[in-house]
């Protein structure tokens, strides 16, 4: 199958923002979110989501978080959503449009945390307030089966605070959805380095140098870091998506491998 005119065009998109040669470079990764520390990137929901979507607004902990639902559909199941950037770079309008689709979809109540970025915060803190506000949201569940969704390090983040809840004997949610997740920030897998030069978003460099910065005290293969070392018993269904060109697809593979043993 050859690739949609669409693909070359998000393709040709991905290379113009120049992402892939910052995060090919751990010095500049590191000075680009040094960059953002001064001068953060803007969080909230653009404007226009608010003619389809209702949105609220409420604190966790000193975390914003968004509930976001369709204004004429009532939404039958709930999602959790944890956005993807290194942990490190704020969501983005691309998130913020896909949770559109997804709590219109569905239908679906949509809670997005904006967790604090590193090297504000690391994993030994931000898992644990993740995990308490999932935890929160399965109380107060009212029956409507609940999904946590990530994309890239919020998939990761999704396994880790499922990993945590297991830990904690709580509740699971009903589902886990992770595309395209950072499981191994220690990119110790040897194929990345193959697909690395088909990727065209992401480096190893950089990110290997943003997740030491997320580990912070922690070692980098701690679960909270890296969940695909930790232990996968009893947690809910997972669904994993990705991409062969993506150098996160051998992780997700090794994923649904320990899974299926």
């Amino acid at each position: 199958m050859h690739p949609s005119w669409q693909t070359h065009v998000v393709n040709l998109g991905i290379r113009l923002t120049g992402m892939k040669r910052r995060s090919s470079s751990a010095d500049r990764t590191l000075r680009h979110i040094e960059r953002l520390r001064h001068r953060p990137a803007r969080f909230a929901p653009p404007r226009f989501l608010g003619h389809s979507m209702r949105i609220r607004l409420s604190q966790q902990d000193g975390v914003p978080v968004y509930t976001i639902e369709p204004r004429r559909a009532e939404p039958r199941f709930r999602v959790l959503y944890f956005h993807g950037g290194s942990y490190a770079y704020e969501i983005t309008l691309y998130h913020w449009l896909l949770i559109r689709h997804v709590a219109l979809a569905i239908p679906a109540e949509v809670t997005v945390p904006i967790y604090t970025l590193s090297p504000r915060a690391t994993a030994g803190t931000t898992v644990p307030a993740m995990s308490a506000l999932l935890e929160r949201l399965l109380t107060l569940q009212g029956g409507s089966p609940l999904t946590v969704m990530g994309d890239s390090s919020g998939g990761g983040m999704a396994l880790a605070v499922a990993q945590e809840l297991r830990d904690r004997r709580a509740m699971q949610p009903a589902h886990l959805v992770l595309i395209s997740p950072w499981l191994d920030v220690t990119a110790s897998n040897p194929r990345l380095r193959e697909i690395e030069p088909r990727d065209r978003m992401l480096g190893i460099d950089g990110g290997t140098a943003a997740g030491k910065l997320y580990a912070g005290a922690l070692d980098a293969h701690h679960p909270f870091v890296s969940p695909l070392f930790g232990d996968l018993r009893d947690l809910a269904p997972i669904a994993v998506f990705s991409g062969t060109d993506d150098i996160l697809n051998p992780d997700a593979c090794s994923l649904v491998e320990r899974c299926a043993a």
